[in-house]
């Protein structure tokens, strides 16, 4: 089965196959014919969607037009005063339902695939599409014409509207009801249609400021064609003050117009489909400055319009159309231009990400199907050469899960592709829905954007490596197919999960079995969500506005409005993102984009007690990840860079070799003469645990008293044997003691082909003098080079003896969302000084 393939059913044991995984049951001729069958019986949801609208359509045109002509024919006849504002309501309310009619015409004809000669222009759906806008403008207008006849007929008659109808027989109440019909049918057809043009919102927002546009830029024309000749014909002339007034006039009118031209010209000549590219940023933010000024001095001109209105002395030379134009035409304009700032905001309205996100807990899971998603992300999920592989992922997923720490919680998410086959209330409210990001243009651009620039960015520096040994001895076809028949074992062993993952013994069984088969096929991602209850914003702020904003808004308040529930997607220690794909990506862009989309779609969505006000998701530069931040509707933020040791190039070399590769002194001399011993555990004993938690407390509380945060959360002893219970050799734990003592300590996290330490600890007085900080670097790179590791990840701190040891900066990028529109000025503040208060403290710690 494909991914877009039929759901799974307990009888048909044929669905099981899929791109994803494998199965040890063969395809029966049978069972296939009747898999086709069940896919043919599939109606396509899109088209299904489209030919319900098309049937409302035509029924709404359908009593439109039958309505308008009734009431015309009934005009004409009962009507004795034969006013031309009798007539052009129903006229254009019939013009609009022929146009209905031929619209649905023209949707069936394009869709037909005759031939595949270029259609002509009247079926393509930019004309189609303005059609759908000239019908909903169409439809509108008799309902507004009517209401302004009906409001002018009231005035004039004194309230009585026998007057609009002027009926001298009997019939009057049947041809109001006929009129009163007709007008409902126009209201109808027009929302019929402004779901295809005004739906959803950013198309809402782009109708409007097309309107809004064009509004503006008869109102630009009218302002300086009032203001060109402003005085009477006579001797007498006003003040300078006066002529400048009206000059100024002038001058903002063509600002006005240029402002509304630009506007426009946004709006159309960008397509929908490219509506959230950076280039399409750049130009709304310049209409935003643009039109920011404008409004300035309309608010300038619209006062002194105003004082001119009320200076008498004036009214004599000066035509009263342009004393009483100037205000009403500012003041409209600057209307328009709220709906204009409005819109704005939502052109760039990020597409539905079409996914699901579901809590799932892996103690639920048993230790087979951990094994099935551990092999669908190394399949899927290794998209950088220092991505962790499956099996790590997932257990170091299970022990945060387990570790029951105050102050973070974490949970695990599936996101997932629902059923292709929506229901029929789904269907009814999305008429062009797309059911996949891969069917929405905005998402695909994504990537057809960035891929001429895809095989530039590099996240670590391309490494040449070693010269390929000599070419073996020619091989005979015996041992051609022999070595064939090993590299394909080889690629069997490291494709996707076997299902069934067991055997089958029972119905039960079987239907769990297929359910679960569908889980792993609609999977898309896994996520760690580690939830920090109460995280202060501003503890990021240094110096004495820090002070300020945490006694006023911080932790140090009354009413905390800056401590939120923060959720990291990823893991504190080591502090590496935790978005872990299961399946493949043709547009890895696009993906990510819409997984973060779902994300946040799904953590809007939460009871508000438990909704995280800010998520924060940390990514490499210059990778997929980052480039989907803006588009999913996040926003990013600099973090401090990580550093990395590439050791591709020193495979098979000792520690000393490499020291010696990179002109790197050896620090270990004055350890060596204070009996210095190195120890590796895998035990994480209490003991172990608790001498661990002593030392990093010791740095934790060295940064805290220097106005520092120390972590997000603090880590305690029972939550670091839960990290290595279970660990398999993934975790383990390092100790420098000399003369009997313990003066450092860390935790080595073994993720795929890196190996990255944390929670490091100091005893600084002992620690200090035989420079155990640069020791247990030096012997975390001989552990990694005994292991064949590819690569050393040693975190954002103390950057300048990691530089000097052979590390290169990889620089990472906060990925943030806030729920609240006013925490988004607070994240930029305390965010952008994150990188300044890391470097202060790496210049206290390097100095130490």
């Amino acid at each position: 089965m494909s991914r877009q393939g039929p759901l799974l059913t307990p009888n048909v044991n044929t669905q099981l196959l899929s791109p994803k995984f494998t199965t040890e049951a063969s395809t029966s001729g049978s069972s296939s014919r009747e898999q086709n069958s069940e896919t043919s019986t599939l109606v396509n949801p899109h088209m299904k969607s489209r030919f319900l609208e098309s049937w409302r359509i035509i029924a709404c045109s359908t009593a439109c037009f039958a309505l308008n002509m009734v009431a015309l024919v009934l005009n004409i006849t009962l009507v004795h005063d034969r006013r031309l504002h009798v007539f052009p309501p129903a006229i254009i309310g019939m013009t609009a339902a022929a146009l209905g009619l031929a619209s649905v015409a023209l949707d069936i004809l394009a869709i037909e695939p005759k031939s595949k000669s270029p259609k002509l222009f009247l079926f393509s759906a930019p004309s189609r599409t303005a059609m759908r806008q000239m019908i909903c403008f169409l439809a509108f207008v008799p309902v507004i014409v009517t209401l302004v006849t009906l409001t002018l007929e009231a005035v004039n008659s004194k309230g009585r509207f026998d007057a609009f109808l002027n009926i001298q027989t009997n019939p009057k109440t049947s041809l109001i009801i006929v009129d009163c019909l007709a007008i409902v049918a126009d209201i109808f057809l027009c929302a019929a249609m402004a779901r295809l043009v005004w739906w959803p919102v950013h198309r809402t927002a782009r109708s409007s400021m097309i309107l809004s546009s064009l509004l503006q830029c008869t109102i630009a024309t009218i302002l300086i064609a009032v203001n060109w000749r402003p005085f009477v014909g006579c001797i007498l002339r006003p003040t300078t003050f006066a002529t400048a007034t009206f000059t100024l006039h002038q001058h903002v009118g063509a600002l006005l117009f240029t402002t509304a031209m630009f506007s426009f010209g946004i709006c159309c000549a960008i397509r929908e489909g490219d509506r959230i590219n950076k280039v399409f940023t750049r130009f709304i933010t310049f209409y935003i400055i643009l039109a920011s000024f404008t409004v300035f001095m309309l608010f300038v001109v619209l006062s002194l319009a105003v004082h001119l209105l009320l200076d008498n002395s004036l009214k004599a030379l000066v035509t009263s159309a342009t004393l009483t134009c100037d205000p009403i035409l500012s003041g409209c304009a600057l209307i328009l231009f709220g709906v204009n700032f409005w819109a704005s905001h939502y052109l760039q309205e990020p597409p539905p990400s079409s996914l699901s996100v579901e809590q799932i807990d892996l103690n639920d899971l048993s230790q087979l199907q951990r094994d099935a998603f551990a092999k669908l992300i190394n399949k899927h999920g290794k998209n950088l050469p220092d991505a962790p592989d499956g099996e790590a992922a997932i257990s170091l997923m299970h022990a945060y899960c387990n570790a029951n720490l105050p102050g973070m919680k974490s949970i695990v998410l599936r996101v997932y592709k629902p059923s292709r086959i929506p229901d029929k209330s789904t269907i009814l409210n999305n008429m062009a829905a797309n059911y996949t990001y891969e069917d929405d243009w905005a998402w695909r651009n994504l990537d057809f954007e960035q891929m001429a620039l895809r095989h530039r960015s590099v996240i670590i520096p391309e490494i040449k490596e070693p010269e390929a040994p000599p070419a073996p001895p020619k091989l005979s076809k015996k041992q051609q197919k022999k070595l064939a028949k090993a590299r394909a074992d080889a690629e069997a062993a490291n494709d996707g999960p076997t299902v069934p993952l067991s055997p089958i013994n029972s119905p039960e069984q079987l239907q769990a079995e297929l359910e679960f088969a569908q889980k792993l096929e609609s999977t898309e991602a896994l996520v760690m969500l580690s939830q920090i209850p109460d995280y202060d914003l501003t503890a990021t702020v240094p110096g004495l506005p820090g002070r300020i904003l945490r006694r006023t808004l911080g932790a140090n308040s009354l009413f905390k409005p800056l401590c939120v529930r923060l959720g990291l997607l990823a893991f504190h220690w080591p502090f590496r993102q935790a978005i872990f794909y299961t399946a493949p990506a043709r547009r890895p862009v696009a993906r990510t984009a819409a997984v973060a989309r779902a994300i946040a779609e799904w953590n809007d969505k939460r009871p508000r007690r438990e909704r995280c006000a800010v998520l924060l998701d940390p990514t490499y530069q210059h990778g997929d990840d980052e480039r989907a931040i803006v588009p999913s509707g996040w926003l990013p933020n600099p973090l401090p860079p990580s550093h990395v040791i590439d050791l591709r190039p020193h495979k098979n070399k000792t520690l000393p070799e490499y020291l010696k590769a990179i002109k790197y002194r050896d620090q270990e001399v004055a350890f060596k003469k204070a009996n210095g011993e190195v120890l590796e555990s895998m035990e994480f004993t209490d003991e172990q645990c608790g001498e661990v938690m002593r030392l990093w407390r010791n740095i934790a509380q060295k940064r805290t008293g220097e106005g520092q945060t120390a972590v997000l959360a603090e880590p305690d002893e029972h939550m670091l044997m839960k990290l290595g219970g279970g660990a398999k050799g993934d975790r383990s734990l390092l100790f420098l003691r000399a003369n009997g003592k313990t003066i450092a300590s860390c935790v080595l996290f073994r993720l795929g082909n890196t190996i990255t330490s944390d929670m490091q600890g100091l005893d600084y007085e002992l620690a200090r003098p035989l420079k155990a900080y640069f020791v247990m670097m030096q012997h975390v790179i001989g552990i990694a080079l005994k292991e064949g590791k590819s690569f050393v990840d040693f975190g954002p701190t103390t950057p300048k003896p990691k530089l000097d040891i052979g590390c290169t900066s990889v620089g990472i990028t906060g990925a943030m969302y806030a729920v609240n529109p006013l925490l988004r000025a607070a994240i930029g503040v305390a965010a952008s000084k994150v990188t300044s208060s890391m470097d202060t403290t790496n210049a206290g710690e390097t100095k130490e």
